[in-house]
């Protein structure tokens, strides 16, 4: 068991034997598939959890507002369009049409889940004493 090298602790490399990275380490996947010619671009970035957010954004779920860990994780994995500038077609901007997705690349011992929820901490009423 070693400790982690100064260069991974910020990621940047993807064999590191320390027990956090052997236990928790994963892939992520981003692909980006061009909606002209169909050219798919990756990349793989490391991670150590993912972040899924456990609200519905309509505000409304299955469980009165919360989504399954199963649905987050659907979310978190689905297509979304985005801005894409294609290297083998040369189309950019909005004409462009992409979608971009993430997969699970290589799946980590344990899958570490932070689960967002945005609720509002603080609320202030409007105070009617003058």
């Amino acid at each position: 068991m070693s400790t982690c090298q100064p260069a991974h602790q910020h990621g940047h490399d993807a064999d590191c034997t320390c027990i956090a990275h052997s236990t928790f380490g994963g892939q992520l996947r981003s692909e980006v598939t061009c909606g002209h010619c169909k050219n798919v671009s990756a990349s793989t970035d490391p991670f150590l959890d993912l972040s899924l957010d456990l609200r519905a954004s309509s505000g409304v779920g299955p469980e009165g507002g919360v989504m399954s860990l199963e649905r987050c994780l659907e979310r978190f994995t689905t297509s979304e369009g985005t801005e894409y500038s294609c290297s083998r077609c040369g189309m950019q901007g909005k004409d462009s049409q992409a979608s971009k997705r993430l997969r699970l690349g290589r799946l980590p011992k344990v899958l570490a889940v932070h689960l967002k929820v945005k609720t509002l901490r603080f609320g202030f009423a409007q105070s009617s004493v003058r």
